[in-house]
């Protein structure tokens, strides 16, 4: 494909998805380049290693169970805000050493063993689950797929007309599946912490969790390509959603944008 022709096919593109595609509801705030670029310097002050808290599968699993209540005891007015038929998640533990957990689009939240190694108290693997849950309630895995199937659609009507074999079809996928996906990683770092909120847990000792994702963080600032924000854009994103959270703590979230 030639490169002009993609390029432009991919700003019509994000301009057609940017105004029909489904994106986040939530205002999440905003991360500047230096911002970013301080906290990397900061997180990396100390070039140690990250130190690893080993608990055994079952303690594991049982953690997860007690926050998992904790957050279920305060999940109906969430749901209701979302409009959700289901107000739900179940949680499952994978005991394999990935650092990461994620949410399919099935209420179901995966939790790693890898990643909760690096997390020392009950607060910060809470922040990791409370923002899976976010995922479940904002329904990020419908929106995205629903990204994907509309920059696809995109592509195929203009591989029709310039017999260009899929490809545009394939490049209309990719930028759907990029499109919102780093605000929708934000507005779930800003549900979870209203939801973890209300369960009592304590925002300030689970922060340590943004530290360690930009210790582990390959790169300063996220580019166009990425699907999450870098670790350093999450600490200073988190900075300021604590502080929204924090002027009203026990009040319902106000996540949809004026």
């Amino acid at each position: 494909m030639h490169k002009h022709l993609a390029f432009v096919f991919l700003a019509i593109t994000v301009a057609f998805l940017g105004g029909c595609a489904t994106g986040p509801s939530a205002s999440t705030p905003a991360v500047s380049q230096q911002e970013a670029q301080q906290a990397w310097a900061e997180a990396n002050q100390n070039n140690g290693d990250l130190p690893k808290f080993v608990r055994s599968d079952a303690d594991n699993v049982a953690i997860l169970q007690t926050i998992s209540a904790r957050i279920d005891q305060v999940l109906p007015p969430f749901c209701q805000h979302f409009q959700l038929r289901q107000c739900g998640f179940m949680v499952e533990y994978d005991p394999a050493d990935t650092v990461n957990a994620h949410a399919d689009g099935q209420q179901k939240v995966t939790m790693y063993k890898g990643l909760m190694d690096y997390l020392s108290s009950e607060d910060e693997i809470a922040l990791v689950l409370g923002h899976e849950v976010g995922h479940v309630l904002a329904s990020h895995v419908a929106k995205q797929q629903q990204n994907v199937m509309a920059g696809a659609l995109v592509g195929t009507l203009l591989d029709a007309a310039a017999g260009t074999g899929g490809a545009f079809s394939r490049l209309g996928a990719q930028t759907g599946m990029l499109l919102y996906s780093k605000e929708q990683e934000r507005e779930a770092d800003l549900i979870g912490a209203y939801l973890l909120s209300h369960a009592g847990y304590n925002l300030d000792q689970g922060g340590r969790l943004f530290s360690v994702f930009a210790k582990l963080s390959k790169q300063q600032v996220s580019g166009f390509t990425d699907t999450h924000p870098t670790g350093p854009e999450r600490v200073v994103a988190w900075n300021k959603t604590r502080s929204i959270v924090a002027a009203n703590p026990q009040g319902l979230p106000r996540l949809v944008a004026d």
